[in-house]
C-alpha cells in the first residue's frame, strides 16, 4: 500500500450480500446494542455480531481489525449493495462501501 493510501478490500458483491444477508437473517434485531467487528486475514475478510459471523473471500490491505454500529450491518444485511466486485475502504475515520459509509473504531 502506498504511504497515505487509504485501507481497502475488495470482495465479490454476492458473496458479501450472501454474508451480510445471512448475519441479518440470524440476529434480532432488537438484541444487537454491540458493535460489529470487521477483520482482515490471509485473504479472508471476517464480519463479527453478537457473536456470530460469516466469512468470505477478500483481497486488498486491511491494517487492523475495526468496528461499526452493529446496526449498520444489519441494515446492509436487509438491503446489501450491488455490483459484480466491491470495494470497502477506510478513510477519514469512516467505513466506505459504495455510496454508504459508517464511523469507525480500531480495535
Amino acid at each position: 500500500m502506498a504511504p497515505g493510501a487509504a485501507p481497502t478490500l475488495t470482495v465479490s458483491g454476492a458473496e458479501l450480500a450472501a454474508a451480510l444477508r445471512s448475519l441479518a437473517r440470524r440476529i434480532r434485531r432488537r438484541t444487537v446494542k454491540e458493535p460489529a467487528e470487521f477483520r482482515y486475514s490471509e485473504g479472508e475478510l471476517r464480519i463479527e455480531l453478537a457473536g456470530i459471523h460469516e466469512t468470505l473471500p477478500a483481497s486488498g490491505r486491511w491494517p487492523a481489525p475495526i468496528e461499526v454500529a452493529g446496526s449498520f450491518v444489519l441494515r446492509l444485511g436487509r438491503l446489501p449493495p450491488t455490483g459484480d466486485v466491491l470495494t470497502l475502504r477506510i478513510a477519514d475515520g469512516r467505513l466506505h462501501l459504495g455510496s454508504v459509509s459508517v464511523g469507525i473504531s480500531a480495535l
